[in-house]
Order: C-alpha cells, then sequence, then structure tokens
C-alpha cells in the first residue's frame, strides 16, 4: 500500500490516499462565504420587462391535464382559464441595502483518480460534489 496523506486544516479538510498505487481516492470538505456585492446592496433602480407565460390562461387551459387544472383554480384561478394575454410583466430590479445578508454554505467533494502503470499518462478521473448553501 503506498502513503496516506492526511492534512487537516481548521476550514477546509482534505484527505487522499492510495490505497494500490494504481488508484489515488481524495477528499475536502470546506466553508464558503459571500458577502453581498455593493451592486446588490446599493445598485440603482431600473425597469425590466420579462417574458411572462401563465399556464391557467385561456388559451393553455384545454391543453392542461385536470391535476394542472386543479391547480389553477386552488390558485384563484376561475374555470377555463384566465383573461390575461401580456406576455411581458413589469418588474423593478435594484439593490436592498436593508434586508441583504451574507451567503453561507459547506462543500463536499470525493473523486477518484485511475492511472494504470502499465499505461504511461493515461488517467481516469471522477469527481462527486455536493454543494449546501444557506443564507444566515
Amino acid at each position: 500500500m503506498s502513503s496516506l496523506i492526511l492534512a487537516l486544516r481548521q476550514r477546509p479538510s482534505t484527505v487522499s490516499g492510495k490505497p494500490i498505487d494504481d488508484l489515488l481516492v481524495r477528499a475536502s470538505w470546506g466553508e464558503t462565504f459571500r458577502a453581498p456585492s455593493v451592486v446588490d446592496l446599493f445598485g440603482g433602480g431600473r425597469e425590466s420587462f420579462p417574458a411572462a407565460a401563465d399556464p391557467c390562461r385561456i388559451g393553455n387551459w384545454s391543453r392542461l391535464s385536470s391535476d394542472a387544472q386543479t391547480r389553477c383554480r386552488a390558485a384563484g384561478v376561475p374555470a377555463g382559464g384566465a383573461d390575461d394575454t401580456r406576455t411581458q410583466l413589469r418588474s423593478l430590479l435594484g439593490g436592498n441595502p436593508f434586508s441583504l445578508k451574507s451567503e453561507n454554505g459547506e462543500n463536499l467533494s470525493a473523486g477518484l483518480v485511475y492511472s494504470p502503470s502499465y499505461f504511461e499518462g493515461f488517467d481516469i478521473a471522477r469527481l462527486l460534489e455536493d454543494r449546501a448553501d444557506r443564507c444566515d
């Protein structure tokens, strides 16, 4: 068996090792932090008109499944669909200095690298990642 290297730091933490000469196994865990940018906080206001496609409108009603029609009616849409032909809706965009908070997260990645000793320069790698983001 080849060496096992364990490098534990406060954050992030990394583990890697070679259970056999041709196979490297590695994993790492860490925490991330992103503070809101100046634009996120204090960006000037502006208008936008993004596309809007209402599945509950009259033109789409006949193509909806009965479950989808039930959900539309539960949301207050009259039977037969909403009579709204708008394809764009006005929205206001801009910074938010009052309630925007930092974003924190955790990252976990693990991977395998197979480098057969009989085939010099050939490597096969597989990486698995998991991210859990949260806003505190």
